[in-house]
């Protein structure tokens, strides 16, 4: 029979822990944790209520309202043009034998383009023309006829008045005359009809020969010679031709919501990615009052004229034209950046610790960076007092997209508005 020995109250008390010994390392060790967690506490205090002063204190950067010169301008996108440009095509049907320009051939007033196959009218003329002089003397005998016949009704009347011819002769001489008028004038309307049919046949020669209506450059070519072109057909168009590029136009699409304020005559400069940095200056010549709308934009056509002597500015350059919509000489302004600027703000509450708030940004208040514009045209500025931002509302007018124009009486050049804020670092 087994017999069991009962462990010692000591040993008892070493497998569980509870000597005096191992009581003493477990109160090490929580003083130990508590007092890491106590330096982790501070340290994170320590940072956390450091940032927050540094918050507090900002640097502010200002600039000082100036009086200076404001032009408005409108931008719109076209395209350049030439003044006035010419599609020459024939009225005729027939074969391009000969091309006598090329494209950018500087041509003249009633220069020869290109000529077409005239053969067959070249025959069809000189069977009128056989058929007209034919008819020429047929009209040279009739009235030969008709002076026979008219001598021998007088002869016949002479007679009659003596009795030495009876009635039925002199009425055989008056019926001879006028069958002799008619017959001459039937020969005349064929004489007259042939003179028709060669003057159709010599203008339609003529349209075989192609030339310029004006002066100017070859902008397109599209005859070719064995090419065929139809009168009725919109390939018949022979060239396109701009009339002197020494002058050319500028169309361009406004904005509806800017064509209220552009006017002709107003001045205008340009700008085309062939000469990136350089600007061309121009002037409205006409607006448009019909509106065209794409995708759902709808803007109006504006045509701005150019000087082009140095023939740098070809037609179909993509351009970029400013229109001066408005000028403000010598008047005071501030920089449109100073509208965008709202002051840093503390929360009370931002100070007390928060474990969250150490590893999660704070999100800004709904109303951050709100720009006020009241009905009466009055807008938020911060002006620098004895270090501070301060509101100032203030009445402004026109700008040009940098700096805008102060019209009422609240702000002085000798102000400092602040633009930007920045925390200052310790």
């Amino acid at each position: 029979m087994n017999q069991h020995i009962l462990p010692k109250p000591a040993d008892i008390e070493a497998a569980l822990g509870l000597g005096r010994k191992a009581r003493a390392r477990r109160w090490l060790r929580r003083i130990v944790t508590l007092a890491i967690l106590a330096v982790i506490i501070a340290a994170a205090y320590y940072a956390y209520d450091t940032r927050q002063q540094a918050a507090s204190a900002y640097n502010y950067e200002t600039v000082s309202p100036e009086t200076r010169d404001i032009i408005v301008t409108v931008s719109a996108t076209g395209t350049v043009q030439p003044l006035t440009s010419v599609d020459v095509a024939t009225e005729m049907t027939g074969v391009v034998r000969e091309v006598l320009v090329r494209e950018n051939d500087v041509v003249k007033t009633g220069d020869v383009l290109a000529r077409l196959d005239t053969e067959r009218l070249n025959a069809q003329r000189g069977r009128v023309l056989a058929q007209l002089e034919s008819a020429r003397a047929q009209v040279d005998s009739a009235r030969a006829s008709l002076e026979d016949v008219k001598a021998d009704l007088v002869r016949q009347l002479a007679l009659h008045k003596r009795d030495f011819a009876s009635a039925d002769k002199l009425e055989s001489a008056q019926v001879a005359v006028t069958k002799a008028e008619a017959t001459l004038a039937v020969e005349e309307a064929d004489v007259r009809l042939y003179e028709a049919d060669l003057k159709v046949i010599d203008t339609d020669l003529a349209r075989g020969t192609v030339v310029s209506p004006i002066n100017g450059v070859v902008l397109f070519r599209k005859a070719e010679p064995g090419q065929t072109v139809v009168s009725t057909s919109a390939v018949s168009t022979l060239f396109t031709i701009a009339e002197d590029l020494t002058g050319i136009q500028v169309k361009v699409n406004v904005d509806e919501a800017d064509i209220g304020q552009v006017k002709e005559g107003q001045e205008a400069t340009f700008s085309v990615d062939a000469y990136r940095g350089e600007s061309f200056p121009a002037k409205i010549d006409r607006l448009s009052f019909a509106s065209d709308k794409t995708d759902g934009v709808v803007t109006y056509a504006a045509v701005l004229s150019a000087s082009n002597q140095e023939l740098r500015l070809r037609p179909g350059m993509t351009a970029t034209a400013r229109i001066v919509v408005d000028r403000f000489d010598q008047t005071l302004t501030i920089a449109n950046s100073a509208f965008r600027f709202q002051p840093p703000r503390e929360d009370s509450k931002s100070r007390s610790l928060s474990i969250s708030s150490l590893f999660l940004p704070r999100m800004p208040p709904p109303d951050r960076g709100r720009r006020t514009i009241g009905p009466d045209g009055l807008r938020s500025i911060y002006v620098l007092v004895d270090g501070k931002p301060v509101e100032r509302r203030v009445k402004t007018g026109a700008t040009d997209g940098r700096f805008t124009v102060i019209t009422g009486t609240n702000l002085t050049p000798e102000d400092q508005v602040v633009i930007s804020a920045r925390a200052a670092s310790n």
